[in-house]
């Protein structure tokens, strides 16, 4: 698909929010996140990984903080825009943040694919990790940019330490990689977690809000929108729960089964050692909790059949 053909929202303002969305690729099933800006007094920015085009004009005005909701390239990748702002990070992002050994390890990369990523990682990511970090948040933490109100909340099973932004002000909740996606949740690190996930989505959907904003596609819903979707979202899981037990009536190796395409489709698989990569980890986190609650059983030979 040509670029040209991406699908890209606009700008839209809340209060003194400007919520910049993030354009996507349907084909490419590449998607940049959305970012917000702060604009009362003080100016801040969550998440920089919408485009160039958009960004560089706000960079240009000046920004004193700059709020990554977790280290994955397309909520920062414009992080160098803003070089000259204070980097804020949970408490668990900042322990790799910058450490690009750290990074592949929490990525569970072998050598071979971790020094692969290294040498072709984007530019403008590798000079993003180079940004020191100014501060970290913990969960439940408040703070102010002017006098625009943030609760952080942490929100483990993406990512190691994942945050979602409450704007009590504003009644507006931004939920990051909890995103509605036709593609489903992703938790393909080594500290992500399924059910950690799950706990994480419905947790943030109880919070008091008006309106739910998603890192990606679906964009900014009322809360009844977001709450009504959420369901069939996390359905995506126990649907790749019954694809993959629909694959063990015998006894079969993780590496038999890679290629069908649980997660991602299989010509991706053939042809991006890193999709085969996250394929793999998602495949075996669904076999460990599906052993973990006895519907699958591993042999000596690690092979996983249905109990």
């Amino acid at each position: 698909m040509s670029p040209r053909r991406h699908r890209l929202q606009a700008p839209r303002r809340i209060g003194k929010l400007l919520i910049i969305p993030g354009p996507f690729f349907p084909s490419w099933a590449l998607y940049r996140a959305c970012s917000i800006v702060i604009e009362d007094g003080e100016r801040a920015i969550v998440d920089p990984g919408s485009s160039a085009e958009a960004l560089e004009p706000v960079a240009e005005q000046g920004v004193a903080v700059n709020i990554n909701t977790h280290h994955h390239g397309d909520h920062m990748l414009f992080n160098p825009l803003f070089a000259g702002a204070e980097l804020w990070l949970s408490e668990p992002e900042a322990e790799t943040y910058g450490d690009l050994d750290l990074i592949a390890e929490e990525y569970g990369a072998d050598r071979k694919l971790a020094e692969l990523w290294k040498l072709r990682i984007d530019p403008r990511e590798r000079a993003a990790f180079a940004l020191p970090v100014s501060r970290t948040v913990a969960d439940g933490e408040r703070v102010s940019i002017g006098d625009t109100e943030i609760v952080f909340h942490l929100l483990p099973g993406h990512a190691r330490g994942m945050l979602g932004l409450e704007f009590p002000r504003e009644r507006l909740v931004y939920t990051a990689d909890v995103d509605l996606t036709m593609f489903g949740p992703w938790y393909g690190q080594r500290s992500s977690s399924i059910d950690a996930f799950i706990d994480s989505a419905r947790a943030i959907a109880e919070l008091d809000a008006d309106h739910f904003l998603t890192g990606h596609e679906e964009g900014l819903l009322t809360a009844d929108e977001f709450r009504e979707r959420l369901p069939g979202y996390l359905g995506i899981i126990d649907r790749r729960d019954e694809r993959l037990l629909s694959w063990l009536d015998e006894p079969r190796r993780p590496a038999e089964l890679i290629g069908r395409g649980m997660v991602y489709p299989p010509k991706s698989i053939r042809e991006n050692p890193w999709v085969l990569h996250w394929e793999m980890m998602h495949l075996k986190a669904h076999l460990a909790r599906l052993a973990l609650r006895g519907a699958v059983l591993e042999d000596d030979g690690g092979r996983f059949c249905r109990s």
